[in-house]
């Protein structure tokens, strides 16, 4: 997107008469679209463009740093439903009911930030959300210091850090709402968890279902959380960054980001 943008600009202001007098545009564009002021993003691939390839299959499975619980397998889906992405190639698939069990069959993902919130500090969320025409009902964001995993976490036991509803959604574009929303940090916020914490039912009928399980999914694409006053990257970013992209088992909870170790579980006689 960015390289188009800029064929354009040259186009337009190098082959053009009066080219000092555009300078300072150019300066000024410059500056405020250039994708080094990306890095205050506290997402790693954030576009989910990178794909991850699953060391038990050796192929692309899902999106690197984003990972599925409960299960943590990748869900299947009916791919002539899923939207052509915002951006680029690829986009998060994000369970977020199931109309033949809701509550107890909702799958969540949960990715790492690059860098801890910090306690008392402003930031802004904001991403492209896309219900494949479908009502949408909202979704929630909860973030805790611990890591998630199938086994520790109930979603009856937990309160929404962050609730979407129609009211956080500013625009719309082919069928993609741009949603955004301020978060003050209590300094707890180590990852972050996606889906649907709603005690209710979504009122989806069968034949909105997207996969013959009866799953039906939202569609994320380009997220960003970033400071809303920018401040230093952390010096953990690169290295919170390399724990994400190094898990690469996808459908097993045995390895996790923050521990390089595998957890096995065994009988001792």
């Amino acid at each position: 997107m960015f390289q188009s943008f800029y064929r354009i600009l040259f186009y337009r202001l190098f082959y053009k008469k009066n080219l000092f007098l555009r300078l300072p545009i150019i300066f000024f564009i410059f500056i405020f679209t250039s994708p080094q002021l990306k890095a205050q993003n506290l997402f790693a691939n954030s576009d989910f463009e990178q794909l991850n390839n699953c060391t038990e299959y050796h192929q692309d499975c899902a999106s690197e740093a984003w990972f599925y619980i409960k299960p943590s397998a990748t869900p299947l889906f009916t791919p002539n439903m899923v939207p052509k992405p915002f951006s680029g190639k690829d986009l998060l698939i994000l369970p977020i009911e199931n109309i033949y069990d809701p509550q107890k069959k909702r799958q969540f993902v949960y990715t790492m930030f690059c860098c801890p919130l910090q306690k008392g500090k402003n930031y802004k969320l904001s991403f492209y959300v896309n219900t494949a025409g479908n009502t949408f009902y909202g979704m929630d964001f909860y973030f805790q210091k611990n890591e998630f995993t199938s086994a520790n976490f109930s979603a009856d036991n937990v309160k929404s850090s962050i609730h979407i509803s129609d009211e956080d959604i500013v625009n719309e574009l082919g069928g993609w709402n741009y949603v955004e929303k301020n978060y003050t940090a209590t300094g707890e916020e180590k990852f972050c968890l996606l889906g649907n914490l709603a005690k209710e039912k979504f009122d989806f009928s069968p034949y909105q279902r997207m996969n013959k399980g009866g799953d039906v999914f939202y569609f994320i694409d380009d997220i960003v959380f970033e400071p809303v006053i920018p401040q230093p990257i952390c010096s953990d970013f690169k290295l919170n960054t390399d724990k994400l992209y190094n898990q690469n088992f996808r459908h097993t909870e045995l390895v996790l980001v923050d521990n390089e170790a595998k957890i096995f579980t065994d009988t001792v006689t």
